[in-house]
C-alpha cells in the first residue's frame, strides 16, 4: 500500500474539527503532518510518495506531487493555526 501525501484526509480534519470543536480531530492532523515530515521528506530536499507505507526503512517514489506544497502543507496548518481561535 503507497503513500501518495494527498490533501483529502487533512482537509476532512480540519472541517471535522471546526464542525464539532472536538481537539481530536486537530491531533488527528498533527500526527499525518508529522508521520509525513518524519517519512515522507527527503534528504536532498522536497518530499516524495512512500512506496510500501508497511515496509521500514520507507522506499521513496522518485517524484513529489505537485499539489503537495499547497495542498497537504497548508491543510495541515489550517487545522493548527486557524483553529487556535475557537
Amino acid at each position: 500500500m503507497a503513500c501518495r501525501a494527498r490533501p483529502e484526509t487533512v482537509e476532512s480534519l480540519f472541517i471535522a474539527y471546526r464542525l464539532t470543536g472536538d481537539n481530536k480531530y486537530r491531533e488527528y492532523g498533527w500526527h499525518i503532518f508529522q508521520a509525513i515530515e518524519k517519512y515522507c521528506k527527503i534528504e536532498s530536499g522536497g518530499y516524495a510518495s512512500v512506496l510500501n507505507v508497511d515496509e521500514i526503512p520507507v522506499k521513496h517514489e522518485d517524484r513529489m506531487e505537485t499539489f503537495y506544497m499547497v495542498s497537504v502543507v497548508q491543510a495541515s496548518l489550517d487545522i493548527q493555526i486557524l483553529t487556535e481561535d475557537m
